[in-house]
C-alpha cells in the first residue's frame, strides 16, 4: 500500500513540476497567478494519489500485493498502479511538448 502510494505521490509531483515549467515558460508574460498555490499542489499531489491505493486496498483486501516482490498484484496494478502512471507521464509529456 506504501509503497504504491508514494509511487503515485512522486508521479503527482512530476505533474505539478509541468504545471508550474509551462507556467513560468508560456504564461509569464499575462502576469497570471494561482492564490495559495503551494497548499493546492500539496493537497492534490498527496490527496489524490491516496485514491488509488485505497480502491486496491478495498478491492484486493488481504490479495493486493505480492509477498515476494512487495508490489502490486498485476490483476489489481493496472486500474490501482499503471493506469495512474501512464496517465502522469502523458500528460508530462503532451505538457511540455506544448511548452516547447
Amino acid at each position: 500500500f506504501l509503497m504504491n502510494y508514494f509511487w503515485l505521490c512522486q508521479m503527482a509531483w512530476m505533474v505539478c513540476e509541468a504545471v508550474v515549467m509551462h507556467r513560468i515558460l508560456v504564461t509569464a508574460v499575462l502576469h497570471s497567478r494561482i492564490p495559495r498555490y503551494m497548499l493546492k499542489f500539496n493537497l492534490a499531489c498527496w490527496g489524490v494519489p491516496l485514491i488509488f491505493p485505497t480502491i486496491g486496498m478495498i478491492w484486493g483486501q488481504d490479495d493486493l500485493a505480492n509477498p515476494k516482490t512487495c508490489f502490486v498484484r498485476e490483476q489489481y496494478g493496472w486500474i490501482t498502479f499503471y493506469s495512474p502512471v501512464v496517465l502522469c507521464i502523458s500528460f508530462n509529456i503532451v505538457i511540455f511538448i506544448w511548452t516547447a
